[in-house]
């Protein structure tokens, strides 16, 4: 029996190994009669090497982040499945591929991460409407800062239905309500 000292890495390469049959790949891509390609072959023979060598030599980076989805049925792990089990998995993954916003109408839940900006500004204006609400709500004669100025319950007032019409326009425009809650 042979020791092995390290254990081979298996993961994708682009390689000039792959060249011809990339350009072959390419060739049926481009053939408006040809409507799927499904790459199958035993483990390890490379199809996806092959793939991303593909990517590599006739795709822009561009395109590749945008274009193009991978779907993997490696999750099965030989356990038999229905047909429609696997369909749900393929849905899936072409589903989580998009950004949720793309696709509001999925049945399928998936996180979203929000970016930065957008919870801030949502933080800030909610901030501004209940400090707005608070300040309305007390006699502000009783503060020195707003001893002599009459406009102050105006000015409070308006920030509110204004922070309020953020808050519900942030709520319509970036569907934080879901069909079925309302």
């Amino acid at each position: 029996m042979v020791k092995k000292d390290i254990l081979l890495d298996n993961s994708p390469t682009i390689s000039s190994d792959y060249n011809e049959d990339a350009k072959i790949l390419d060739q049926q891509i481009k053939n408006r009669n040809v409507k799927n390609i499904a790459i199958v072959a035993k483990l390890g023979a490379g199809k996806s090497s092959l793939i991303e060598t593909y990517l590599y030599n006739y795709r822009s980076k561009k395109e590749n982040k945008n274009g193009f989805v991978k779907l993997s049925l490696s999750t099965f792990n030989g356990k038999e499945y229905k047909e429609d089990e696997i369909e749900r998995s393929i849905l899936q993954q072409l589903l989580y591929s998009q950004n949720k916003e793309k696709l509001p109408n999925s049945k399928i839940e998936r996180t979203n991460k929000s970016p930065f900006w957008k919870s801030f500004l949502l933080s800030f204006i909610l901030t501004i409407f209940a400090i707005s609400s608070i300040l309305f709500g007390v006699e502000l004669s009783e503060i020195a800062l707003f001893e002599n100025a009459k406009w102050t319950k105006f000015f409070f007032l308006g920030l509110i239905i204004v922070s309020f019409g953020c808050i519900i326009f942030n709520m319509i425009y970036f569907k934080s309500f879901k069909k079925n809650q309302i």
